[in-house]
């Protein structure tokens, strides 16, 4: 929540692409956090189906290990991330994980 916030008054973060890992156990997917944002931003959920990885997920083969998957994961969101956001015309994005905070030079003022 916190990290939502931050980028969200501090950036502004208006638009939001979330890649879901489907090997990290969870206690629940993070939809109770980010649907207090969807009045406020554009918010975008993907998972393995969205990015084409079913048919890596679903295999149980012992050449893929979970860290190539997270890997493939990680690569394909980015990908995807940054040509859905050049369809939309953004001009300019930032890609992190969640664990990655921008820090902003405190007299910097965004233009409206």
């Amino acid at each position: 929540i916190e990290w939502l916030a931050f980028h969200y008054v501090r950036m502004p973060l208006r638009r939001l692409i979330v890649c879901l890992d489907t090997n990290k156990i969870q206690s629940k997917p993070p939809y109770h956090i980010l649907s207090r944002y969807n009045s406020l931003m554009n918010i975008t959920i993907w998972n393995d189906t969205d990015l084409a990885l079913t048919s890596l997920t679903n295999t149980n083969t012992n050449t893929t290990t979970t860290l190539d998957l997270h890997r493939i994961r990680q690569s394909r969101c980015l990908q995807q991330c940054l040509f859905s956001l050049k369809e939309e015309n953004q001009k300019w994005i930032s890609t992190h994980d969640v664990d990655e905070f921008i820090m902003m030079n405190p007299s910097f003022q965004f233009k409206k």
